[in-house]
């Protein structure tokens, strides 16, 4: 589970390409895909299968013209006195630090 608590699902993408494109026959922006976890390696993890989840998509003809993460930076979401951790870059006193995730 996330820290909004939903469940990790990444291959929804996948699934929700398929469908949109399946009904209107558009090509597809993904504009906002991510996860709140406070582990890095959860939130790669996730990354990696959901852009194979659009790689799939792209192979499979469909166009797919971008993916944007969400978000780049802090993005702070307050629920029950909580901060949700969704960036891929985190800065700490000053110091900013890249999360970096080669795609091949």
């Amino acid at each position: 589970m996330t820290q909004m608590d939903y469940e990790i699902y990444p291959q929804a993408l996948e699934s929700c390409i398929r469908k949109v494109y399946q009904e209107l026959q558009i090509p597809i922006m993904v504009t906002e895909n991510g996860i709140a976890v406070d582990d890095d390696q959860k939130r790669v993890e996730f990354i990696e299968k959901a852009t194979d989840g659009v790689l799939s998509c792209l192979k499979d003809g469909i166009p797919v013209k971008g993916y944007l993460y969400w978000s780049l930076m802090d993005n702070l979401i307050l629920k029950c006195q909580t901060q949700e951790i969704l960036k891929l870059i985190f800065m700490d006193n000053g110091i900013y630090i890249f999360y970096s995730i080669t795609v091949e």
